[in-house]
């Protein structure tokens, strides 16, 4: 740690001082060195002072609180608790609210205030719980309300008709037996009504089984959501996750870093183990990279942006999360993208998105053609970007399975899914065919049974300008 110190400190870092320093404080504190821990936070501190730090400002000095709190200085640990609940409420950083608001209810209770402090923990929970909101599952609730509202109609009007089939079929065997009465007509009466009979019995069967699909649609689509909740509680995880891998990640960092000093001093010819440690460098770019992009994509926090980027930037993003688990199963995939294209204008979580679900489909259609055929072929994703006058195409090409005429007709119907109940939402294409119109683009659809298919994008181009965000 003092070799990182040294390192900043010989580079004029300011803000690399801070961050060891910092760190230094964070693990003095879990050792109940109190003290130390506040003195390398003050140190921290002075040494930012000066520079427009606003994030690292405010977690130092909610840090100080923190540790004024430990030492009973509770006048203050109030004083710096409340600075930093000010400041960061100020540069709108939702964790460090969060860290903030459990740093006061613990002084309270520390105190002996418990009122205070469970009235901010509260406040501290209900801004955790709202800060992993996910919007697709509200748009999922919504859809499951109508389709099941719009089920119940159906089979009170089913239900209503099958009253009324019965009280005729009551009115027929009134007949039947009035006819008995005359022995003229028996025969004619009694075929009459007993051909009508049997036509209103095929009714009654027909309706009484599409009140049992009806039934069992409703009860499929309950199950949807459950699922459909779960992938919620699974996005949340995944952002919980990428905040608890950060830590070690930055103490596996700074590890490196002395180490890496420490042999070139010891071994300064050592080439092979220079190329090592760079190794672990770029492993660790390449995890943080990995866990900051997760907590992004599952936040759903980002539906506000508004700004300009590349298909070329997203696509590697994309690529980044889900390619090597298809080069797991097997899947290679081709990028032709075609340089200086232009940019696009929109969110560009919200396009990944598009890509993210697009390239499932397109795995998921290589794995079943595989399960099918049972046998391993060479399977292919096709990735390329293009423009057409003023708009930016993108296609996304596979081999698998393919779609009939029916199938391609229904793709983007909410909960319309070719998949085994389970394994589907029916609910990725309906959500990428919203945001495509969202961004005033265009989605077709080529596909054939066996053969694969193709979903090709045509967004329009925008127009940059050094204004920025509209």
């Amino acid at each position: 740690m003092e070799k990182s110190l040294e390192v900043h400190r010989a580079k004029k870092n300011k803000v690399g001082i801070a961050n060891v320093l910092d760190l230094l404080g964070e693990i003095h504190y879990q050792n109940k060195e109190y003290i130390r821990a506040l003195n390398s936070y003050q140190k921290a501190w002075a040494t930012i002072a000066n520079i427009e730090e606003k994030y690292r400002k405010t977690k130092i000095t909610n840090h100080i609180g923190i540790v004024y709190t430990q030492l009973r200085n509770y006048d203050l640990a109030y004083q710096y608790l409340s600075k930093a609940n000010m400041m960061a409420n100020e540069v709108k950083a939702q964790d460090l609210i969060q860290e903030n608001l459990n740093a006061i209810s613990d002084y309270y209770a520390a105190i002996n205030n418990y009122n205070q402090a469970y009235n901010y923990l509260l406040t501290f929970a209900e801004l955790r719980d709202s800060i992993f909101t996910v919007s697709s599952h509200h748009i999922a609730e919504m859809q499951m309300r109508y389709e099941t509202e719009k089920r119940e109609k159906e089979n009170e009007l089913l239900r209503n008709e099958i009253e009324i089939q019965k009280l005729a079929l009551d009115k027929e065997h009134l007949k039947i037996w009035v006819s008995y009465l005359s022995l003229a007509i028996v025969s004619i009466i009694s075929f009459f009504s007993y051909s009508r009979y049997r036509a209103k019995r095929k009714i009654n069967i027909h309706l009484e089984e599409k009140i049992k699909k009806a039934l069992q649609k409703q009860k499929e689509q309950q199950e949807i959501i459950f699922h459909q909740a779960n992938l919620t509680s699974l996005g949340e995880l995944a952002a919980g996750m990428a905040h608890e891998i950060n830590q070690p990640l930055q103490d596996i960092q700074l590890c490196t870093e002395s180490l890496s000093l420490r042999i070139k001093e010891l071994y300064a010819n050592d080439d092979v183990m220079q190329n090592d440690i760079s190794e672990i460098y770029l492993d660790i770019d390449r995890i943080r990279n990995i866990v900051n992009h997760v907590r992004v994509f599952s936040s759903q926090q980002k539906n506000h942006i508004n700004e300009y980027f590349t298909t070329t930037q997203v696509i590697n993003n994309a690529l980044s999360l889900v390619g090597k688990q298809y080069l797991k199963k097997g899947i290679k995939i081709n990028l032709k993208l075609k340089k200086r294209i232009g940019y696009l204008k929109g969110n560009p979580y919200k396009f990944e998105q598009i890509l993210i679900n697009l390239l499932s489909n397109a795995k998921d259609a290589l794995v079943e053609k595989e399960n099918k055929i049972r046998k391993v072929f060479e399977k292919n994703i096709n990735i390329y970007t293009d423009t057409d006058d003023n708009k930016i195409v993108l296609q996304i090409e596979d081999n698998g399975i393919g779609m009939n005429t029916e199938q391609k007709k229904n793709i983007f119907r909410p909960f319309f899914t070719t998949k085994n109940l389970g394994e589907g939402t029916g609910l990725g294409l309906s959500i990428v065919f919203g945001i495509v119109k969202e961004m005033n683009g265009i989605i077709t659809v080529q596909s054939e049974i066996q053969n694969g298919t193709m979903v090709e994008l045509k967004f329009p181009k925008a127009i940059k300008t050094t204004r920025g965000k509209k």
